[in-house]
């Protein structure tokens, strides 16, 4: 019972806060240095001082101005004094958390077994008990006397927790605990000799923090009330959904979390550079564009005709494609060209990459083209303010035929004033995509369609729909003006003119002349009155400001002129500015090259000769035309009276690919002819020629070995079909004799003699058949016969010539 009404009779009482008198943390905070005052009790009766030892060092430490009598162990064989060293327990060099267990409390002489273990810890509860019974009344007496209850019931309570709990009993802060804490700070801020000391100071308070924490516990433990703790429980069944989840552990949703993480960040590419830098520059220099400016038509000062409105409104719309076309979209693209060099994009998903651009860019052309159907439908619909309204259309009654009509009229007005909405569309649809730009010869990207920013078609329908509204309802109040005209109908339909025919075919008196006469002059004078109303107001403001305009052209003329050197000038840099950028990627292009040439280093496989001439070809085309683009380049710089640049590269790369050129072609030429002399038909094998061509690679490929002599796959190949060329002269004795066009059927008789079998040639006779023969000991007489047949073949060749001649 002493025990609940210490624990509980400062916590109950009404309007006070014990809170404040419990123990705070100073903002300066240093290491304690314990008292060697020992406490006024022993939680352990059976440890005597000689167990404990006897080194003790003095500290003083003030918790709300009372004084504190705790101590750590004395000496206990150097083995506890170790536990609360207050040297660094960490090393950032250190593989991992610690986990060594500290030693025992305890001497290390004395058993510990359970019921040894367990006395103690009773021994321990009943000294604490004993403690809080035997409160001494000295304290209470250096007390304050003006104190309340409550505060004094907190000051008791504090006294227990520095006197009542000796450190030696309190388990130790473990240095995996600590090395865990460290191993949240970075590296540097780890290692920093600098912060040497700030990060011992800062383990020496987390590890003062932790005794008060652990002795406070140890005290609450003792002084709850069963009753608050069976409220506690029953309190935390009551718990929200959302925090029941959050107690689960470990988390059921982490493997996703952790999946999600890894999923965007490589595929999240909204944070970009590349796009991040679009993203900045569009909301800086185009977030208030707008493809129709309010300002061009609010500026206006007079009612306006439609074709001056249509005018202006075509004006703005060109001037804003201008901006996206030749401003902002090349600027884009030297953005995307500037992130490749810095290695910013990401070639593994290149596609998915310029996607996600390809979507940002369209969401930046949406929001551009929504406000600007906004701003241009709020031009209409939006009440006139003081500051700022659009002045109004020009509208003229005119007589067509026998009708009085409006010019322009209600249509011509919706035509040209709805049209502007799909204009706006439409401009905001026009930009190419660009990646179709930057690789221009992919044929993937390049016909890729423009980019393409959504509008519902509902609201673009229902923005027309009001403005069409604005302009019907607008069209009432001349319409109203014109009934005012009704009673000159007659005049307007030309009846007046019928009638007075009539009535002059007929006989009247001349008082009905005279009365006719009168209602014509009544109707003249009426019209003269309102002609000579508008007389008086035909000179407008409008009217006078054309004609002010009209007279003041000169003096613009000097403006206009300086505005279109402006021009010339802001056209000029922007064409410099594109030749920049073209000749650097230009360079780049050519170390691309210089990359591929490169790779036919490595090509070694004569299997794979036809894929290696593609490559070659296809590289060589591109450095002819790398020429033509020099060539456009130094035009350019004449044009700008610029240096011409040189681009040395260009050559040396075409003379590196020549002779890998060279090799490809010509070991692919003496495969296909090869083939052909050894299979082909005896009519399409002409001697000399083969021998000729034979030749001719065979020359080839030994100045390519010397000029691949230190570049082994290459080398190998040459060497290898330049042996296969030599294998093939050795046949051309062969052909010289078998293949000559002059043997006969008796030339052909006498060799199937000297063979022993028949030689003369079918339709499937070929060179490959004639080796399979081994006639090569009969080589030397049938180049014999060969050579007699050669002269017996030119002698009718002449003969036929003179035989010709002497016809003629």
């Amino acid at each position: 019972r002493a025990i609940m009404e210490v624990g509980t009779r400062g916590y109950n009482k009404k309007g006070e806060d014990p809170l404040r008198w419990l123990p705070s943390l100073p903002q300066k905070r240093t290491k304690p240095d314990w008292q060697d005052v020992s406490p006024e009790f022993k939680l352990f009766p059976g440890v005597t001082k000689e167990m404990i030892g006897a080194e003790q060092r003095p500290h003083t430490n003030t918790v709300s101005g009372l004084p504190s009598l705790l101590r750590p162990p004395a000496n206990k064989g150097r083995q506890l004094a170790s536990r609360h060293s207050r040297s660094r327990s960490w090393d950032p060099n250190r593989p991992g958390p610690s986990s060594t267990k500290h030693p025992q409390a305890l001497p290390s002489h004395q058993p510990s077994p359970l019921p040894a273990t367990h006395k103690r810890r009773e021994d321990f509860r009943h000294a604490l008990v004993k403690m809080i019974m035997n409160y001494p009344a000295e304290e209470e007496e250096t007390a304050d006397g003006d104190l309340s209850a409550n505060e004094k019931d907190t000051l008791r309570y504090l006294y227990y927790i520095q006197r009542g709990i000796d450190t030696e009993h309190v388990a130790p802060m473990e240095d995996s605990w600590l090395e865990h804490v460290m191993s949240l700070l970075h590296q540097k801020l780890r290692t920093s000799p600098r912060l040497a000391s700030l990060l011992e100071k800062l383990c020496d308070e987390m590890r003062d923090d932790y005794l008060l924490g652990v002795k406070k516990s140890i005290v609450d433990f003792v002084l709850r009330d069963p009753h608050q703790v069976e409220v506690k429980r029953s309190s935390s069944t009551k718990q929200l959904p959302h925090r029941q989840e959050l107690d689960v552990v470990p988390k059921p949703w982490n493997k996703s979390v952790v999946q999600a993480y890894e999923s965007i960040s490589v595929k999240l590419f909204v944070t970009n550079p590349v796009l991040t830098q679009v993203l900045n520059d569009w909301y800086r220099d185009l977030s208030k564009e707008r493809l129709i400016h309010k300002e061009t038509l609010f500026g206006h000062p007079e009612p306006m005709e439609l074709n001056v409105f249509q005018s202006l409104v075509t004006k703005d719309l060109e001037t804003t494609k201008h901006i996206l076309h030749k401003k902002w979209f090349p600027e884009v693209q030297n953005i995307f060209y500037n992130g490749n060099k810095r290695k910013q994009v990401p070639f593994a998903h290149l596609d998915a990459y310029f996607e996600s651009g390809a979507v940002l860019m369209t969401n930046l052309l949406r929001e551009l083209t929504l406000d600007s159907i906004t701003e241009y439908e709020g031009i209409f619909c939006s009440k006139p303010k003081l500051v700022g309204y659009f002045p109004g259309f020009i509208i003229s009654a005119v007589i067509n035929g026998t009708r009085l009509e409006f010019e322009p009229s209600v249509g011509g007005f919706e035509v040209v004033v709805l049209n502007a909405f799909d204009k706006i569309v439409e401009i905001g649809s026009s930009l190419p995509r660009v990646e179709s730009k930057l690789y221009p010869s992919e044929s993937a990207y390049a016909a890729r369609p423009n980019l393409h920013p959504y509008v519902d078609p509902n609201a673009l329908k229902e923005a027309k729909k009001k403005v069409a509204q604005v302009i019907q309802d607008s069209m009432q109040k001349p319409k109203d003006h014109v009934l005012l005209f009704e009673k000159f109908n007659p005049l307007i339909s030309r009846q007046a003119e019928e009638d007075i025919k009539q009535f002059l075919s007929e006989e009247h008196s001349f008082l009905e002349y005279e009365q006719l006469v009168m209602q014509y002059e009544n109707i003249i004078k009426e019209l003269q009155y309102d002609i000579g109303k508008v007389s008086h107001s035909t000179l407008s403001k409008s009217d006078i400001y054309l004609n002010q305009e009209t007279f003041n052209w000169h003096n613009r003329i000097p403006k206009i002129f300086e505005e279109h050197e402006e021009i010339v000038k802001q056209s000029q840099k922007e064409a410099e500015d594109g030749l920049k950028l073209r000749r650097e990627r230009f360079l780049s292009e050519l170390e691309g090259y210089a990359k591929q040439i490169e790779e036919f280093e490595t090509f070694g496989d004569l299997q794979e000769i036809q894929r290696y001439l593609k490559k070659g070809q296809a590289l060589r085309t591109k450095l002819e035309e790398a020429q033509t683009k020099i060539e456009g380049f130094n035009s350019e710089e004449d044009a700008f009276d610029w240096e011409r640049t040189q681009y040395p590269l260009r050559n040396k790369l075409y003379n590196t690919l020549d002779p890998y050129y060279k090799l490809y072609e010509t070991i692919t030429e003496f495969q296909t002819k090869s083939d052909l002399w050894m299979d082909g038909p005896m009519s399409g094998v002409d001697p000399d020629q083969v021998e000729n061509e034979a030749g001719g690679m065979w020359r080839a490929l030994y100045k390519l070995e010397k000029t691949f002599s230190e570049n082994p796959n290459p080398l190998k190949m040459a060497q290898k079909v330049k042996g296969r060329v030599d294998e093939f002269k050795e046949l051309l004795p062969l052909i010289g004799a078998l293949f000559n066009p002059g043997l006969r059927e008796r030339h052909w008789m006498k060799m199937s003699e000297l063979a022993g079998r028949e030689l003369m040639p079918t339709i499937d006779s070929n060179l490959r058949s004639y080796i399979e023969m081994n006639l090569d000991q009969y080589l030397e007489q049938f180049e014999a016969i060969s050579e007699a047949a050669s002269k017996e073949h030119s002698l009718e060749k002449a003969m036929e010539k003179m035989i010709s001649e002497w016809d003629d």
